[in-house]
């Protein structure tokens, strides 16, 4: 017996309305990744917000370049207030669901050489009704403007011998809120901020995600982060209270050191942009730490002990390496605390770990629309932001699987990513061809049209509209 025809003029519900075959999914690999995290979606023990989720991440690793809620309610042909409530209303908890993750990812991919990456991304925004929008320093534009900052907390495997081959996960992400934005009344009321959101600098806010995903007992060797977390004095101490090792930026005009003599006694207090100028030529170092996709790649480095200092004097339990790398028009200064057994070039791969986050940012832009969001709520932004992270978790677990001989590179996320669109059209172009029944036939080839992000237009009782003028198709779903 045929399927039901679908009306033209209402979308099916569900990608998998469209599909015969709802007891074998046409991808069970992300079905079977997702099925870890439906239960944190379904509050009301009917299924809907699970699948509304399923689809939303579905519809997040297809190939339109944009990825607002209007283009994937209509990829994943879903009613649009459905989606829009999904992301702005539903009272699904992010936070537990971003926790989720990375336990579960922690389960795939953590080891003793992982790092807890810590940094935060700038969106440029229009207007000043988005939560937490405000001028104020964007990353990616490299100075003030109007924009959304979020803080992320990632999770980086460095590959021992091939940087290209570091592999990374999002722990936990959360809006940073203006002192300016979270004194505003008007501005929490509209955006829906919570009450108990209060400002918080960007490093305490790091902290708490750190907090967050320690009880999981993930293994790491330590944090990393930028000179803007680690300048801050009160979250280098949190880090050493809680006994995490960390491979910290610091900003050499602002930090100051007292260099261990030979007898272990701290020198003067200096400025470390001092102390690197005052270095012999001898000290310094070009020291090759792993390979790149074009050859060997290396720092140009010094390193010394230190105490780092507050108010001009030592500060006792935060003795720690100094590692200088000059650049061609700077020089950067990092310190590093509890991790003392560690050899020269193992510190830089920790340094240089860094990039997994940096390369997270970059994937879920460019791939997943993270900077597409248009939602103006507290709730929708942190909503989006864990549907973006579950589907960057599923490419990265598809990317583990893509090794081939031994000693062969991993693909490229994107290449990951198009690999599995196309084992998605092949799938459904295989049932087509083998199904028999007519209908059936008509709607996989419905199904595979949405997967291709070219949904056709349908005549009033939901067939397939065929014409041999091209003017009758002037009315149809835009590609």
């Amino acid at each position: 017996m045929g399927a039901a025809p679908l009306r033209a003029n209402e979308p099916p519900r569900t990608i998998a309305d469209l599909n015969p075959e709802t007891r074998e999914p046409w991808y069970p690999a992300f079905d079977r990744y997702f099925r870890t995290y439906a239960p944190l979606f379904d509050l009301d023990g009917t299924g809907r917000t699970a699948e509304q989720a399923r689809l939303y991440a579905w519809g997040l690793l297809g190939n339109e370049e944009v990825k607002s809620m209007q283009p994937l309610a209509e990829r994943t042909a879903t009613p649009y207030h459905r989606t829009q409530h999904f992301i702005t209303d539903s009272p699904w908890p992010p936070e537990l669901v971003q926790l989720a993750h990375a336990k579960e990812m922690g389960r795939r991919f953590a080891s003793p050489n992982g790092v807890l990456a810590l940094d935060d991304e700038g969106d440029p925004k229009k207007g000043k009704d988005s939560a937490g929008v405000y001028r104020q320093y964007c990353g990616n534009r490299g100075k003030e403007e109007n924009c959304q900052v979020g803080v992320c907390l990632s999770y980086v495997r460095p590959h021992p011998e091939r940087y290209a081959d570091t592999e990374s996960f999002g722990m936990g992400m959360r809006l940073y809120l203006p002192k300016e934005r979270a004194e505003d009344l008007v501005h929490r009321q509209k955006t829906h901020v919570p009450a108990e959101i209060e400002y918080e600098p960007k490093w305490k806010i790091g902290l708490g995600l750190i907090d967050r995903v320690l009880p999981l007992g993930i293994p790491h060797r330590a944090v990393a982060a930028d000179a803007d977390y680690g300048r801050a004095g009160d979250f280098r101490k949190a880090l050493r209270d809680r006994k995490e090792a960390y491979v910290l930026g610091v900003p050499p005009t602002r930090t100051h050191v007292a260099v261990l003599g030979k007898d272990g006694r701290p020198g003067e207090s200096r400025k470390l942009s001092e102390v690197a100028k005052g270095l012999p030529k001898k000290a310094w170092k070009r020291v090759t730490w792993s390979q790149g996709t074009k050859g060997n790649l290396t720092m140009e480095v010094a390193r010394l002990r230190a105490k780092v200092c507050a108010e001009g004097e030592p500060i006792e339990e935060e003795e720690v390496w100094v590692v200088f790398e000059r650049r061609t028009n700077e020089t950067k200064a990092y310190v590093i605390w509890g991790l003392d057994e560690l050899g020269l070039r193992a510190q830089l791969q920790l340094i240089r770990a860094r990039w997994g986050i940096e390369l997270w940012f970059e994937h879920a832009k460019s791939e997943l629309g993270l900077d597409q969001f248009e939602g103006r709520t507290w709730p929708g932004w942190h909503h989006n932001v864990t549907m973006v992270t579950l589907a960057h978790g599923f490419l990265m677990v598809q990317r583990s699987q893509g090794k081939g001989k031994k000693g062969e590179p991993l693909p490229t996320l994107p290449t990951v990513k198009l690999g599995v669109q196309h084992r998605v059209t092949i799938e459904l172009g295989k049932r087509l061809i083998e199904e028999e029944d007519r209908d059936r036939r008509e709607r996989l080839l419905i199904t595979m049209s949405y997967a291709m992000g070219r949904p056709p237009k349908l005549t009033e009782d939901g067939h397939i509209f065929v014409s041999s003028d091209w003017r009758d198709y002037l009315d149809a779903p835009r590609w």
